[in-house]
């Protein structure tokens, strides 16, 4: 295939996706654009426009690719020259302000953004850079027209004040006008800086753009002047210290005064005076003068400017003004204080530290501290007005066991305030972390490793493992924020029949968390479900609980019915035989989810001279000894009782595990579903079969089971309380049940 196909195929999808191509005439250069006030500007020459009659546009299938993809370069820039240089005649006076085509439900976004697609596929870079700012330049030029739509609003009411006669609410409007005028100038600057960007980078020209938004914003300058100098005269102010060095034990005393330029003092008038670490505002008394105190704390130390400001109110009629002096800042030694810490603390505990900063005999507020225990970084704070301090941090893995010095310093150096860490020993214990590890092969040539590192109830976090089959290093993973693993490891020699094992370990340089490794088997890739093996037991429990419990209830059956079928010659009956066998599933189920069903033996004709139907089948009776028609004693009620147990003791990942095996164990022998489905495909069956109540309560209910066997997040009792309600809702009220409301 040629490679101008793709570019032929892109220019004409870029074509339909832009609708018909025209040209757009510019206005013509002599037309005038009248300033704000009234005067007539004059305008440089204007580029020839476009005129549709000359133009041939060639059909993008007949014409080589990087000629079509510079035609349609044409028609975007045409496109968005026309839409800039218009919206930039919106903020003349002749114009209306609204500059819809930039807006949000404008095409202008969507035309730059398929210019840009264009440019990239060019030989010019300059295109690509300029298409790079177009959205940002658009969203420039609708600031600065609706700063300009906001400034002649306020310009027309002062205006008309001034001809009322109201001159208070004239000078107040005249501030108003000059603040706006202030934001013209600033956003007009931006703007025309965009303009020259583009226009120096692309064929995108926008000179006349930026033309006009200069004319505009040197208009709106040279009238807000005019009413300034209308409208305010302006003071005297002056600053002075006390002393040219300055430090926190010597600080400065900061003076000046506000006068007219008739000399004649302005009192009750705010100064406020910026400081590099504050803002102090003071009052002008009688004869004009203010005085401040200035005492450097966290600023560097050598020159530092303080700056007084007078900003006068919106009637006043002075207009505001600045004053600025150099003070050399010297350097104060002070005193930091532990008061009070914690002494022991392990993995992820907390440590907390109190204290107070001092110096030349008085508190200081304000000064940055950093806690650190044995190196690492604990926590930060921030001294109050008394000058005291409160920090805590929780442990990471990597502050080191045994006793470690917990150091607070002061968190900038070089500043006009300085002082020695304080320090204090905190004894660190050493932690034996609990890592839990399973596989699952995903096809012949990859295994998913999975699991979770936790020590006591924290999980460890960004802590890297190492995995290993035999000597070989395979893959490292990091641990996430939650202490959860996941990586796909490869094993191409391992044939989809083998087996093997893999070792999972954590192996910390250093730190409070002592080393840990679990061995892992990899089974065959014929579906069977995630492998764990040689994990303590309390960690293989951990797994094993994950595991649905449907799979778990038919590998139980499966050895039963070996073990049965083995020493089974006593059960000569068919009848007898089934129920011997699902009955003795029934309490090996029940005793792995710590539920009591009975003995196995209870249906023996031997054992008590009962006798036992021959055609029975398991659909008939529940594991629980009730009836599957959804009354008391109906199926699930025995693990619902179980998983209520279980939220009283605490237990809650069990309780929300054993109450979706209720609610599943009822619904199985209602719907006659197949149990090997996992949860999310039985939830997709049970959908069509359950009112919205009961499926409603089975997707909340999933979605628990879920989090609780495959979450490293433990559950919580509102979870596991919401998910026993959910259970009850589906097993009292499911399908088979008996609606109280029938009993006429």
């Amino acid at each position: 295939m040629s490679r101008k196909h793709p570019a032929v195929a892109l220019t004409v999808a870029l074509l339909l996706l832009a609708g018909p191509v025209v040209t757009t005439t510019t206005a013509d250069a002599s037309s005038s654009t009248p300033p704000v006030d009234g005067a007539v500007p004059s305008h440089s020459a204007q580029h020839t426009p476009t005129n549709n009659s000359t133009v041939v546009h060639e059909n993008p299938a007949e014409t080589g690719g990087r000629g079509n993809l510079t035609a349609t370069r044409g028609w975007f820039v045409d496109r968005i020259e026309a839409a800039l240089v218009d919206c930039a005649r919106r903020a003349t006076p002749a114009g209306n302000g609204t500059c819809a085509a930039l807006g949000a439900q404008g095409e202008f976004t969507s035309l730059a953004t398929r210019y840009r697609d264009v440019a990239r596929r060019t030989d010019d870079p300059g295109d690509d850079a300029a298409a790079r700012i177009l959205n940002r330049t658009a969203a420039h030029q609708l600031a600065f027209t609706r700063s300009v739509v906001r400034y002649r609003s306020t310009l027309a009411a002062y205006r008309e004040a001034r001809r009322q006669g109201e001159s208070r609410r004239a000078r107040a409007l005249a501030r108003r006008v000059s603040t706006q005028g202030d934001r013209v100038s600033s956003a007009g600057r931006r703007l025309s800086a965009d303009f020259a960007h583009v226009t120096s980078n692309s064929t995108i020209n926008l000179t006349r753009a930026r033309e006009i938004t200069s004319e505009v914003t040197g208009n709106v300058s040279a009238t807000t002047g005019r009413i300034r100098t209308t409208e305010f005269r302006p003071p005297r102010l002056n600053l002075s210290s006390t002393g040219a060095r300055v430090s926190f034990a010597d600080p400065a005393t900061l003076r000046g005064q506000l006068r007219a330029s008739n000399e004649t003092p302005l009192a009750g008038r705010t100064v406020t005076i910026r400081t590099p670490e504050t803002t102090i505002r003071t009052e002008t008394n009688a004869s004009g003068s203010f005085t401040a105190t200035y005492r450097p704390t966290t600023v560097p130390t050598g020159n530092a400017t303080v700056v007084a400001e007078y900003r006068p109110r919106n009637d006043s009629p002075f207009s505001g003004i600045e004053a600025r002096t150099t003070l050399s800042v010297g350097e104060t030694e002070g005193t930091l204080r532990v008061t009070e810490a914690s002494d022991r603390a392990a993995f992820g505990d907390e440590v907390s530290v109190r204290g107070t900063l001092r110096a030349d005999g008085r508190p200081v507020a304000g000064v940055p501290v950093v806690v650190t225990l044995g190196g690492v970084r604990l926590a930060a704070a921030e001294t109050n007005a008394s000058g005291g301090f409160s920090a805590a941090g929780s442990i990471s893995t990597a502050v080191p066991a045994g006793n470690s010095t917990l150091d607070v310093s002061l968190a900038r150096r070089g500043r006009a305030l300085t002082a020695d860490p304080a320090s204090t020993v905190v004894s660190v214990e050493r932690t034996e972390p609990r890592l839990v590890a399973g596989t699952e092969r995903l096809d012949p040539d990859t295994v998913r490793v999975f699991g979770s590192l936790t020590a006591g109830r924290t999980p460890v976090k960004n802590a890297t493992l190492r995995i290993r089959r035999g000597t070989d290093l395979v893959a490292t993973v990091r641990l996430d924020g939650g202490g959860a693993f996941e990586r796909n490891v490869s094993v191409l020699d391992l044939p989809a029949n083998g087996t093997t094992t893999m070792v999972v370990a954590y192996e910390p340089p250093g730190g409070n968390l002592d080393a840990v490794s679990v061995q892992v088997r990899v089974s065959t890739a014929s579906g069977l479900p995630p492998a764990f093996v040689d994990t303590p037991l309390d960690a293989w429990l951990a797994s094993l609980s994950r595991l649905d419990p449907a799979l778990l209830a038919i590998g139980a059956l499966a050895l039963l019915m070996v073990s049965l079928v083995s020493t089974g010659a006593a059960y000569r009956s068919q009848g007898r035989f089934q129920s011997a066998i699902w009955r003795s599933a029934a309490v090996a189920v029940g005793q792995l989810l710590g539920i009591d069903t009975g003995p196995a033996s209870g249906t023996d004709p031997d054992a008590d001279g009962a006798s036992t139907d021959a055609g029975s089948t398991p659909d008939a009776e529940d594991v629980d000894g009730g009836r599957a028609d959804g009354d008391a004693t109906g199926p699930g009620v025995g693990l619902l009782d179980a998983a209520r147990g279980r939220l009283d003791g605490g237990r809650l990942d069990e309780a929300v595990v054993v109450a979706y095996g209720a609610a599943r164990r009822h619904l199985d022998a209602s719907l006659d579903v197949d149990p090997a489905l996992t949860h999310w495909e039985l939830l997709a069956v049970y959908r069509e079969a359950l009112d919205r109540e009961d499926r409603a309560a089975l997707e909340r209910l999933t979605a628990a089971y879920e989090r609780a066997a495959f979450s490293p997040a433990r559950s919580t009792t509102e979870t596991a309380r919401l998910a026993l309600e959910n259970a009850a809702t589906i097993v009292g009220r499911g399908p088979g049940s008996t609606d109280p409301m029938d009993d006429d």
